[in-house]
C-alpha cells in the first residue's frame, strides 16, 4: 500500500519521461475518480479521461469495442504527441453524444472500471489500484446515483468481477492505495 503524498512523489518522477498515461483501476465506488481529480488538481497541465465516458452504457460495458475505443481514440493519439478527440457517452440519452477534446500534454490519467486491462497495459506509464471492498463500493455508487441504478450496478458488478477475475488488474498493478473517501 502506498500513501497519496508517496504516490505524488513517484508519479511525478516517471513525469519527466513525457507523454505518460496513468491508469487508475479499481471496482466501482472505490474513489477511483476522487483520485484522478486530486492527482490532476497536483499535476500541473495534466488531463483526465474517465471510462464512464467510454462505456456504450450498461450493455457489456467493458467490451472489445471499448477496448478498441480507447486504443484509437485516447492513447494512440495521446502517447503519438496529437489532440485526443472522443465522443463522450450520453447515459441519460443513452447515445455517444458530446465530442471530447484533449490538446496534446505531457500527463494523462485514465481513470475507472477497466483502465488497466492487459491490451493496453504496454501503453501505461503506470497502473494505480485503488483497493476497496466491492460491497461498499457497490453501496457508495448507489448512494451517490440512486436507486435508479441498483438494478443496472447489479450487472455491472457481474461483467466487473469477470474482467478482474481475468485481468488481475490488482496484481499487474505498480502501486495499490486504500480506497479514497
Amino acid at each position: 500500500m502506498i500513501n497519496y503524498q508517496d504516490l505524488l512523489t513517484n508519479l511525478k518522477e516517471i513525469e519527466n519521461s513525457s507523454p505518460c498515461v496513468f491508469a487508475i483501476d479499481g471496482v466501482a465506488g472505490s474513489g477511483k475518480t476522487t483520485l484522478a481529480s486530486k492527482l490532476q488538481s497536483d499535476t500541473p497541465g495534466s488531463q483526465v479521461v474517465h471510462m464512464d465516458d467510454l462505456y456504450s452504457g450498461w450493455r457489456d460495458p467493458l467490451s472489445q469495442e471499448l477496448t478498441e475505443r480507447v486504443c484509437n481514440e485516447i492513447l494512440n493519439p495521446f502517447l503519438q504527441g496529437n489532440e485526443v478527440v472522443y465522443r463522450k457517452f450520453d447515459w441519460h440519452q443513452n447515445v455517444f453524444g458530446e465530442t471530447m477534446k484533449i490538446a496534446p500534454t505531457k500527463t494523462l490519467f485514465l481513470e475507472g472500471v477497466g483502465a488497466g486491462q492487459s491490451a493496453f497495459r504496454k501503453m501505461l506509464s503506470r497502473i494505480i489500484w485503488v483497493e476497496f471492498d466491492t460491497e461498499s463500493g457497490f453501496e457508495r455508487v448507489i448512494a451517490r446515483d440512486g436507486e435508479v441504478v441498483k438494478t443496472h450496478m447489479l450487472n455491472f458488478l457481474k461483467d466487473q468481477n469477470k474482467h478482474f477475475s481475468a485481468e488481475l488488474t490488482n496484481k499487474a498493478a505498480d502501486y495499490t492505495i486504500s480506497g479514497v473517501p
